[in-house]
């Protein structure tokens, strides 16, 4: 008797651990990756596109600045994805803004510049 006492609680134990982690989900943990922070653009209308790494659904938002130079698309995505950003010809000497892309619980900002002055080349 002492013997079946030994031997049966311990697998009992096991067995209930091994229930309880299989029934337990995986947390995964939400990343959101962009492949730049910064764009410039000089007094011409442009575009360039930014990679998204994510996996997690994610969307674009306006969180300070001037957005009205520039133009997003898409604004939401699901996982991995590619924003392109548009800025028409440049109406003010300078404009900037900063944007979101942002999970539930994850922000990276992106931030927007544009200037009507020229480099020069020397």
């Amino acid at each position: 008797m002492k013997r079946f006492f030994t031997i049966s609680v311990p697998l009992t134990v096991a067995l209930a651990i091994l229930s309880l982690t299989s029934s337990c989900e995986k947390y995964i943990l939400p990343r959101v990756e962009l492949s730049t922070d910064s764009l410039f653009f000089f007094s011409g209308a442009d575009s360039a596109s930014v990679s998204v790494t994510a996996n997690v659904d994610w969307h674009v938002a306006h969180k300070s600045g001037d957005p009205s130079f520039v133009a997003i698309s898409p604004t939401s995505g699901s996982e991995n994805g590619t924003i392109t950003v548009t800025v028409g010809k440049a109406e003010k000497e300078f404009a900037e803004c900063i944007v979101t892309v942002s999970s539930e619980i994850i922000r990276k900002e992106l931030y927007i510049c544009q200037t009507n002055q020229q480099t020069s080349e020397k």
